[in-house]
């Protein structure tokens, strides 16, 4: 009864147009959520994310839902994941990537879910690891479990939104080391992030992983850029 006072006066609203959702509707409405562009790729093994790790390390497949342009309306809600203070929007974002097909099918052969680690500072500047939040909802529908003592964070390189692709990887280059490879020997699994742009960020991660013994490594996205 609380619970639905609350929201006759404070009623529960669009993260994307900001218009009041429906009973059934969590965090975007039906109408914003139906114009998010979806991206096309034809399988997990070949695609326009996939292909930005070849030469680094074999990788068992690769898939992104979306289809990031930056100053539209899935823009904002990547932006609200990061910076909402709202992790139940990540779990949102989870579960939506849980359900889609391309998804399924990487995860329906996954053992561990590993999220891309922020530093120290940024996660208390936060609240919370996007990335880590993305894992919980995709968790909630696959039950895998997910390590964050396979990498840290050592350093935060800076913002990599204005730079050329050498520039984000000579940016991120050290800023990532391997913790403790227990629990993730002879197993499959998929390294989370909630956008990739050229790849800097989650190449670098790679790095660290190729010299663990028979580890298979795929890669998931909420979203990638254009191109």
């Amino acid at each position: 009864h609380v619970s639905r006072l609350v929201d006759v006066f404070f009623p529960p609203i669009c993260c994307c147009c900001g218009g009041r959702l429906m009973s059934h509707e969590r965090h975007v409405c039906t109408n914003c959520l139906a114009s998010w562009p979806k991206t096309t790729y034809p399988s997990v093994g070949d695609n326009a994310l996939a292909r930005l790790f070849w030469g680094v390390m074999p990788i068992c497949s690769a898939t992104a839902v979306y289809v990031y342009n930056p100053g539209d309306i899935l823009a904002s809600t990547i932006h609200a994941m990061k910076y909402g203070h709202d992790a139940s929007l990540c779990h949102f974002a989870g579960r939506l990537m849980a359900a889609d097909p391309l998804c399924a099918s990487l995860l329906s052969t996954a053992d561990v879910l590993v999220p891309i680690p922020l530093t120290e500072n940024r996660q208390k500047e936060r609240g919370y690891n996007q990335s880590r939040e993305l894992c919980v909802g995709i968790a909630t529908v696959f039950h895998l479990d997910i390590c964050e003592t396979l990498l840290a964070r050592k350093s935060f390189s800076k913002s990599q939104t204005r730079l050329t692709a050498m520039e984000r990887q000579e940016n991120v280059r050290g800023t990532f080391s391997l913790i403790s490879a227990e629990g993730v020997r002879g197993k499959h699994i998929v390294l989370v992030d909630d956008i990739i742009t050229t790849g800097a960020t989650m190449r670098e991660c790679l790095l660290q992983l190729r010299d663990i013994p028979d580890i298979r490594i795929s890669i998931l996205a909420f979203a990638k850029t254009e191109g």
